[in-house]
């Protein structure tokens, strides 16, 4: 069953945009939000996020290493690759800022980043700017999206990103809801469905 308490909605993970940054970006495809939360809490520990220059090779040595996330260990996916992407966009956050008056705008600014799409961006914004004005599409989401019927079985967010984001944010309009706080209520959600029928529901076809 779904949970009946109330989730706690938590939206900024980092103390500056550098370690937001870095927390988004070590999410992603195949890489569980434990894995993210683990590789982002061994960075910080090391203090790469706080350096003005940090290399490649110093964010892929320490995302080598073990990661521990409570009781459970794990080996990061892809450490070189995500280096790469990771270390541009930190150094450049040592000299220049994204302008912070317009949601759109300051995520554009990151999708300039190799390794930075558009779900990525939006997670970025949404969670530095507290932004309502922008949706983190990401499998959860749009799963809900479909059940919901706001979403459409040939809406993929690869091909439609700007079309559906604008269907998710009108049906927090009509909802009268926070857009922020839905999005992260529907990942939150949809995350800890756990009956068997859902889960057999939500694999299927239809919702994927």
């Amino acid at each position: 069953m779904l949970s009946d308490d109330p989730p706690t909605l938590t939206y900024k993970l980092g103390r500056t945009l550098k370690e937001e940054t870095a927390a988004c970006m070590l999410g992603g495809h195949g890489i569980t939000a434990e894995m993210s939360l683990a590789a982002y809490d061994k960075l910080r520990e090391r203090g790469l996020l706080h350096q003005t220059i940090v290399t490649e090779d110093e964010i892929a040595l320490a995302l080598k290493e073990k990661l521990v996330f409570g009781e459970r260990s794990f080996r990061y996916r892809f450490p070189n690759k995500k280096a790469a992407f990771l270390a541009p966009a930190l150094n450049a956050l040592s000299i220049e800022s994204p302008p912070v008056q317009d949601h759109k705008f300051f995520r554009n600014w990151f999708l300039g980043f190799a390794g930075v799409g558009l779900k990525t961006a939006s997670w970025i914004t949404r969670n530095w700017l507290n932004s309502g004005k922008v949706a983190i599409l990401d499998i959860h989401v749009v799963r809900c999206g479909r059940f919901c019927g706001f979403f459409h079985d040939n809406h993929d967010q690869a091909r439609h990103y700007f079309e559906m984001e604008d269907l998710f944010l009108d049906f927090a309009t009509r909802l009268r809801a926070d857009a922020a706080k839905l999005d992260v209520l529907m990942w939150q959600q949809m995350r800890n469905a756990s009956s068997i029928g859902i889960r057999t529901l939500l694999d299927s076809p239809k919702y994927n």
